[in-house]
């Protein structure tokens, strides 16, 4: 199986409906957002990104926020795991692990008493094992589950609209503290396909724990998915300032390409398919469908938001210009409400305004590895808070 395992239920599912409750009982819940400007950013070589990148600042404390676990009380936790706001994730010798299998580090008590990160991401996502090795080297016990039998899960919905949900990994039921989603797949990919309707059973359990979870999740299941929903419509909608640039829907026979460039993303899973200026040589997929969007990369700017901090792409310390966060403060305030705290944006400037070109819940280890240690850090503090 390649890619991510996020299929659809091809029939209802008592699960299914269970998720959309969960979800909308989830959603009633009062959000815990902290915006704290970036510690101070390391020099690294320069990234070579496909558009002119201007550099930003990170994020400044936002108004009518309700902060219940603040990053004073997250850098204590941080701290006491050798992750002092000084202190570099590979200059943690001291608190190094055994770069051994995902459950080394769940052998020792002391480092389990307080829980696990559970990462969800398929075996073969390089930016969930660069980060589980991070956390690793720095005391934290972490892990990527290759089996759902690995887990115990207990999820009870009552009558009155309540949840009580509980996590915890293999025999000794070590409890799940916090969790990062990047998607579900518990399958090798050279393994024989498992039946879809057992996956689409288990993706629909998985749905309804992660948004019943009372515990810190990134990317927490949205109403519509196993992944937080970062449609552009949906987005720009919302934000003065932020603007829909042009875009076709077509199949590939029907596709217009224009100057400067047009971005492609296949509507079946929401993958890039690639950015032409022109027709590409090679004939695309006549069975798909595509979402067609005009940009010009000489006004493009590419962003990470990772736990409640905000990263330029394009800049080789990941410093944000002020005037590119103050126009992505009502944005950014909503995905961290919604708990979409892990994504990449691509945007464009465009007359005194920004258009939103591109949205993605999974940002690669190597849009940031200038900057790796502190977007660890910055998605720790919320993991930990």
């Amino acid at each position: 199986m390649t890619g991510h395992f996020i299929p659809l239920a091809s029939r209802p599912s008592p699960n299914r409906t269970l998720a959309e409750q969960a979800w909308a009982l989830a959603a009633n819940l009062t959000p815990v957002v902290d915006l704290a400007p970036a510690a101070s950013l390391t020099p690294a070589a320069s990234l070579t990104p496909a558009a002119s990148l201007t550099p930003a600042a990170s994020l400044t404390p936002a108004a009518n926020l309700t902060p219940a676990a603040s990053l004073t009380q997250a850098a204590n936790l941080a701290r006491a795991v050798g992750l002092a706001h000084g202190d570099n994730f590979e200059d943690a010798a001291h608190h190094n692990l055994p770069r051994g299998a995902a459950e080394a580090s769940t052998k020792d008590p002391a480092q389990t008493a307080n829980g696990l990160v559970l990462i969800l991401a398929p075996a073969a996502d390089q930016t969930a094992q660069q980060l589980v090795a991070a956390l690793q080297r720095v005391g934290v016990a972490c892990l990527t589950p290759q089996s759902p039998e690995q887990l115990n899960i207990r999820l009870l919905a009552q009558r009155d609209g309540s949840t009580a949900c509980d996590l915890s990994f293999g025999p000794e039921r070590i409890p799940v503290r916090a969790i990062l989603n990047r998607g579900l797949s518990f399958h090798d990919d050279a393994a024989e396909q498992a039946d879809p309707f057992v996956e689409a059973e288990l993706l629909a359990a998985w749905w309804s724990l992660l948004a019943c979870f009372p515990g810190r999740v990134i990317n927490r299941p949205s109403r519509l998915g196993f992944l937080p929903d970062l449609d552009v419509v949906r987005l720009t909608s919302r934000h003065a300032g932020l603007q829909l640039p042009p875009i076709q829907i077509a199949t590939s026979r029907q596709l217009e390409f224009s100057s400067p460039a047009m971005h492609l993303r296949r509507l079946s899973d929401g993958h890039h398919a690639g950015s032409f200026a022109t027709r590409p040589a090679t004939d695309l997929d006549r069975a798909e469908v595509y979402a067609a969007t005009e940009f010009d990369p000489q006004w493009t700017e590419q962003v990470l938001l990772a736990g409640n901090r905000l990263f330029d792409l394009g800049h080789e310390t990941g410093e944000v210009a002020p005037a590119l966060e103050r126009q992505l403060r009502s944005l950014l305030q909503q995905l961290c409400e919604e708990h979409a705290n892990f994504c990449h944006i691509v945007v464009q400037r465009h007359q005194a305004g920004l258009r939103i070109v591109h949205t993605s819940a999974f940002p690669h280890v190597q849009q940031y590895r200038h900057f790796e240690d502190r977007v660890n850090r910055a998605l720790l503090e919320v993991l930990l808070s």
